[in-house]
């Protein structure tokens, strides 16, 4: 086996429970805190607004596969929690003004080869995104998928299963302080079993409120 692809699949396996261990370790930080106030980070008072909504969207994208096609299409669905609908299940996301992606994911990698994913991502807010009134905002996003490679019928060992890490960055925009768009450059790496199918991808998605 080569030795840099061994190097790169053991990375990748340290960096996503370390990932896991991080935010699991932020929550329980919280949890102390809420126990002894000499632990709690300064914050505002106001506390989150029940206003927030989730959002339900779908999106398409185009991009290239980095080692084989350019130019190939995708598509998916997303849940989208901003940092006042976050707050719900992962209470220091509101702090850190940051929300939460939910993405499952369809890109073409050639005419016949295909990636399928579940995603999870924390999507940091560079503008402030906890007034349910915020309209707008650029965003930076880190997280891990559960990923499935197709490969065309009738090839031994058909598909491959393995984890991917995906980046983002991009604007969101709400309009008519109700529906959602985004544009954002979305980065996967997926390397398992001399399989290679890093993809880079422009995506434009919209969404509307849960419950309408």
């Amino acid at each position: 086996m080569d030795p840099y692809h061994n190097f790169k699949t053991q990375l990748m396996l340290t960096a996503l429970p370390l990932l896991l261990v991080i935010v699991l370790m932020t929550g329980a930080m919280e949890a102390w805190a809420a126990t002894n106030p000499r632990l709690k980070m300064p914050q505002s008072h106001l506390g989150p607004s029940a206003d927030t909504p989730i959002f339900l969207a779908i999106h398409g994208q185009v991009g290239s596969a980095l080692e084989y096609e350019s130019g190939v299409f995708g598509y998916g669905a997303d849940l989208l929690f901003r940092p006042g609908a976050a707050v719900d299940f992962l209470s220091f996301l509101y702090n850190w003004n940051a929300g939460v992606c939910m993405q499952i994911d369809y890109q073409n990698i050639t005419d016949s080869e295909t990636i399928l994913s579940a995603d999870f991502i924390v999507r940091k807010y560079l503008e402030d995104m906890r007034d349910p009134k915020g309209l707008s905002s650029p965003f930076l996003g880190l997280g891990f998928g559960a990923s499935r490679v197709e490969f065309p019928a009738g090839i031994s060992g058909s598909s491959n299963k393995y984890w991917s890490l995906v980046a983002e960055a991009g604007l969101e925009k709400t309009l008519k302080e109700k529906y959602l768009i985004w544009i954002k450059g979305q980065y996967r790496y997926y390397d398992h079993s001399d399989v290679n199918f890093s993809n880079l991808v422009l995506q434009v998605g919209m969404g509307i409120p849960l419950p309408w």
